[in-house]
Order: C-alpha cells, then structure tokens, then sequence
C-alpha cells in the first residue's frame, strides 16, 4: 500500500505541476529547434584506399623480368600510411593548400595559431583503417564541394609524400651503393698494379697455361741434352770426327745453358705461382662484387624515374548529396525528452521540500 501510495502521490504531483512541465518543456522544444537553425549543415565526402605494395617501386630483381604478382601491400605498409597521414606536413600541405585558416576563421598571425588550425582540421579530418585492412580518409565541410577537394587533394597528399620517402630511401642507398663502387674500383686498381708487378718480377704472363708450357719445354730440353751429351760421349771415345764432336760439344754446352735458365724461370714461376694465383682470385671475386652493384646501381637509378603509385583507389572521394550533420530532429527529440525528464524531477524535489518545511 505505501508503494501504491507512493506513486499516485508522484501522479498527483506531476498533476499539480503540469502546466509548468509542459510550458518548460515546450520551451526547451522551440529554443533547441532555434538553436539547431543556427547549427551549420557539414557534409561528409569518403574515399577508400589499399597500400601499394612497396616491391612495385622496387627494381626489378637481377635475372628476373616480371614485376611482383602482389600489388597489395601488407599491414607494413598501411602503418605506414597512418603515419604519414598523421604527420603535421601532410596536415599543413592540405591547410595551406585549401587556405583553411581563412575557411575556419581563424587567424594566422595568432600565436596559437597552429594548434588552433591542427586541432580544427583533425576535428573534421580523419584517417582511419577499416575491418577489411582498407584506409578510409573522411572530410567534414560546409560546402560538399570542398570536403570531396578535400579528400581527393589528400590522397594526392599521401601519396606524394609516400612516394618520397621510398625516393629517399633508395637515393640513400644509391649513394652507398656509389661509394661501395668507388672503394671497389680503387681497390680492382691496386689489386690489378701488384699482379702486374708480380708478373713482372716472376715472369708469369698465365698461371693457366705457363705452368704446363714450362714443363714441356723442361722435358724437351733435357732430352735433347741427354741426346746431345750421348752423342758428345760417342764422339769422345771413338774420334771419328772433330768437326761432329765440336758440334756436339757446343750443342750440349747450348742445351746446358738452356736448361739452366729453363729452371731458374720453373723456379720463379713456382715462387711466384701462390702469390699470383691468390691475388687472380681476390681479383675475380672483386670483379664479380663490382658487376653486381653496378647492376644494382644501374637498376636503382632507372627505378628513380618510374612512377608507381603508393596507394591503389577502390574508392574515389563521394560528392555528398545529404548533408552527414547536424541531425536536428534527434537532436530537438533529445533535448524534449530530457527536459521533460528534468522538469518532472525538479517538480517532486520542489514539492518534497515544500511538504517538509
């Protein structure tokens, strides 16, 4: 019963109070709608977007002629997008592009100037990933126009500076890939003055093939010196003729002197062979080392001039036909309902404070 009580005595009152609930709430009702009459309309435009793989600003691999099958980018490179995208210099190339100082009034000269047009911008200006790894860039504005200038312009934006920063990267490392060339080249230049000087002094024009040269030679000669001393032998012991054991004399006498500089030249070939074969190898592996980073820096250099976008459009900035804000019609049903709902309150605390005085 006191529960029962209770409530008609709230009926009762509200019942008391109804004219002043109602006259309040209307009031609340005409001034939200008056209020919502001076709220600008904004419209929203929207564009959807995936990273570009960053393999199809790449060179093309050595031995490879096809470009990467894969032209989406990965989680890598979205990241990277965001980052950019929340970057002061792709939010003032968009401000000053747009002069949205002017559109935002605010004035440039202020010391706060540039928070106020930072914080303004981003109050109507998002960049967003969507469930589906999409990037989904959104712009408010009281001209439809402008918010999809804006959109399309930001794309530009992203874009751009994307691209710059892989350019940078790249230019960093066809510098280094410059430099590698250069202490490269000096050092294929020493390595090719000490092998020449190497040849000069032991005499080896080919490790390739001299080695097996000198061996026939040596064999050669020392037959034809064991013949010529036989012969000179013969000749010794059976004086058939001096004229023939002159001849021999001096022939094995020839073929002694030859042999010996056949040796002494085997012997500086052999001294000589480690040394000229271990610098051949560092010269090859060297040379081999150059030609690939002057592929690399060849391919480096042409990807400088190719334009490949970093973000893949799915879909183009929207023209807005309906404007996204502000929703009158919530927002006058909202301020009716709470002030009813406050009107009432306020009337039962009103009148309990009166039943207690």
């Amino acid at each position: 019963m006191a529960r029962e009580y209770s409530i008609l005595g709230i009926i009762q009152t509200l019942k008391k109070w109804k004219k002043q609930i109602i006259i309040t709430t209307i009031l609340v009702a005409i001034l939200s709608l008056i209020i919502t009459l001076f709220m600008p309309d904004y419209y929203k435009s929207t564009a959807l977007a995936y990273p570009a793989s960053e393999d199809l600003s790449k060179p093309i691999p050595l031995g490879s002629y096809e470009r990467p099958t894969d032209i989406y980018g990965n989680n890598d490179e979205l990241d990277r997008l965001l980052s950019i995208a929340t970057s002061q210099e792709f939010t003032f190339a968009i401000i000053d592009h747009f002069n949205l100082y002017k559109s935002y009034e605010i004035k440039e000269n202020s010391p706060k100037a540039k928070f106020q047009i930072f914080t303004r911008f981003w109050e109507l200006f998002s960049v967003s990933k969507t469930k589906y790894d999409a990037l989904e860039l959104t712009a408010e504005d009281k001209d439809p126009e402008m918010a999809k200038k804006i959109v399309d312009y930001s794309i530009v934006v992203l874009d751009s500076l994307s691209q710059n920063i892989i350019k940078t990267n790249q230019l960093t490392l066809s510098k280094t890939l410059s430099l590698s060339i250069e202490n490269k080249l000096e050092r294929q230049k020493i390595l090719n003055d000490s092998l020449s000087n190497l040849r000069d002094s032991y005499g080896v024009l080919s490790t390739e093939f001299q080695g097996e040269v000198l061996s026939k030679i040596k064999s050669n000669t020392k037959a034809k010196l064991s013949d010529a001393k036989s012969k000179l032998e013969f000749y010794k012991k059976n004086a058939i003729s001096r004229d023939s054991l002159n001849k021999y004399r001096a022939e094995t006498e020839g073929l002694t002197g030859k042999m010996m500089a056949v040796d002494d030249e085997v012997n500086n070939y052999n001294k000589g062979y480690s040394l000229i074969t271990s610098l051949e190898k560092q010269l090859r592996v060297l040379q081999d080392q150059l030609a690939f980073d002057l592929e690399r820096k060849n391919l480096m250099d042409n990807a400088e001039f190719s334009q490949n976008p970093s973000l893949i459009i799915i879909q183009p900035a929207t023209y807005p036909n309906y404007k996204s804000r502000p929703l009158r019609s919530l927002i006058i049903l909202g301020a009716t309902f709470f002030a009813f709902i406050f009107s009432c309150l306020a009337v039962l605390l009103i009148d309990g404070y009166k039943s207690v005085l």
